[in-house]
């Protein structure tokens, strides 16, 4: 991905699904951003409305990485949303205060 277009995905990304969340930190030039629990719900809900997709989720605790989990774990594809649900709903059962980031799918026909 070039530069222009890593910009133009974080605009995206900004506009269409982290709006109105805290994330941290609160940049516009990252989409590696993190959110809690109940904001990363919404977020999984945009993402799947928005008809993009999600490569990743990593979870941290207390500021230090804590696990992943990946669409190749499910043998699967980014945009598949019972993945990215199973996952989610995987990491929320262990019941700590996580705090959830992802690496984002974007096609390019989204930019515009």
């Amino acid at each position: 991905m070039t530069a222009a277009q890593l910009k133009l995905k974080h605009i995206y990304l900004n506009k269409h699904i982290f709006y109105g969340l805290k994330k941290n930190p609160d940049v516009e030039t990252s989409s590696m951003v993190t959110f809690d629990e109940a904001d990363f719900s919404i977020v999984l809900e945009r993402v799947h409305s928005n008809r993009i997709g999600i490569y990743g989720i990593e979870v941290s605790l207390d500021g230090q990485y804590y696990g992943i989990k990946t669409h190749e774990e499910y043998s699967t594809f980014p945009q598949d949303q019972e993945w990215i649900t199973a996952a989610f709903e995987y990491f929320k059962s262990l019941n700590l205060n996580l705090r959830y980031s992802a690496s984002y799918y974007v096609g390019g026909n989204l930019f515009n």
